[in-house]
């Protein structure tokens, strides 16, 4: 948080190896309010909510690589026929890195910087470690020599399972993210096991825990609780604080079915027998008629006129099949009646053609109808 009244509110005229800091919240009253003038070498640092008049991050300084930079817009890289001088590195041991591990530590791919926010743990309050998450966390490159963040913790510890930076898993900034470790509880109520068995365990922070909840033969898993809920099997969740997850299991009721008749006939499961289901079963319910009856339909806790039905057993049920005669066609011994004719009056006059031609008519209709009743009885 510093201030400059021309430039370089953070960093000056700094012509040797910048690396892996956090440079934030500066200011100055014309140009790099974070860095200016800074022509050695810039690689994994952060360089964020800075501000000046014109270039409020950088100004006038080396081109940065594998950094995370607010609001970057990359400077044209460096001509391919020009070798960028680099400032001698030192090793663990004190001495100069030779060309060929200086020119290594160049080889990058569009030079790995990023301007997305690197979500840091509470800047208002200075704390500028990386939160889970940060785009920030495996994106830097190897600095050989620098084996340990600003507060000892060791440099490249793998988080991220995407491949980032350079693969050396360094983070950019002065902070190395160091996943915090959470207490998962297990337990469970009720009869059933589970994998993670019951227990205490520390998991780090983003770990995707998976859990499996088996219950004991003819029992269910009624639902997780704690600080968790549902009833989802197996249950994952991603650790970002202290749980306590309890499986809680119970017996399976069952149900009675009750199975009754009305008519002449049999139902499958049977009458007069008691029949016991768990919660959820499929029953078929069948029903057949006897000689003489036919089936007509259900009623109850069942209900169609198919013959088969199913239903689920979700509570005590009782249902019916009913059952009626089979009509009895009426005898036909295949003579004609004559005493089944009525008359047919004839016209008021009484005699005549008319008279004769209605009688005629009359007599017919009766020949006709009775054979097609002959026809259906030679038939059926």
């Amino acid at each position: 948080f510093n201030t400059a009244e021309f430039t370089g509110g953070g960093l000056v005229g700094c012509d040797g190896y910048v690396v892996n800091n956090t440079i934030y919240g500066n200011s100055a009253e014309v140009f790099g309010g974070g860095m200016s003038g800074c022509n050695g070498e810039i690689a994994n640092v952060i360089v964020w909510a800075n501000s000046a008049l014109e270039d409020p991050q950088i100004h006038e300084s080396a081109f940065p690589d594998f950094s995370c930079i607010q609001e970057w817009f990359a400077a044209p890289p460096p001509d391919e026929d020009e070798e960028p001088e680099v400032p001698p590195i030192e090793d663990p041991n004190g001495d100069d890195l030779d060309d060929e591990d200086a020119e290594d530590l160049l080889e990058t791919d569009d030079f790995g910087n990023i301007q997305v926010d690197p979500m840091f743990v509470d800047p208002g309050a200075q704390d500028f470690r990386l939160q889970f998450g940060s785009p920030a966390i495996d994106s830097g490159r190897l600095v050989p020599g620098l084996l340990e963040d600003f507060e000892g913790n060791p440099r490249g510890i793998d988080v991220v399972d995407t491949p980032r930076g350079d693969g050396s898993n360094y983070d950019m900034g002065a902070f190395e993210y160091v996943p915090p470790v959470y207490y998962v509880t297990l337990d469970i109520i009720g009869e059933g096991t589970l994998e993670p068995e019951p227990g205490l365990y520390e998991v780090e922070e983003g770990t995707l825990l998976e859990i499996t909840a088996t219950p004991a033969e003819g029992h269910m898993l009624v639902q997780w609780t704690g600080s968790v809920a549902g009833a989802e099997n197996p249950l994952t969740i991603q650790v970002m604080e202290d749980l306590e997850i309890t499986a809680e299991f119970m017996l399976i009721p069952t149900f009675t079915l009750t199975t009754l008749v009305r008519g002449e006939g049999s139902v499958e499961p049977e009458v007069g027998v008691s029949h016991e289901y768990l919660l959820g079963t499929p029953v078929t319910l069948a029903a057949t008629a006897a000689p003489g009856w036919q089936f007509q339909y259900w009623e109850g806790d069942a209900s169609g006129w198919r013959s088969t039905v199913e239903i689920v057993m979700n509570s005590d049920k009782t249902v019916r099949a009913v059952f009626v005669e089979t009509p009895t066609p009426p005898a036909d011994d295949g003579f004609f009646n004559c005493s089944s004719i009525n008359p047919v009056p004839p016209p008021s006059s009484g005699t005549g053609p008319m008279g004769l031609a209605f009688g005629i008519i009359a007599v017919a209709a009766v020949l006709h109808r009775w054979t097609i009743r002959r026809t259906l009885s030679t038939t059926s």
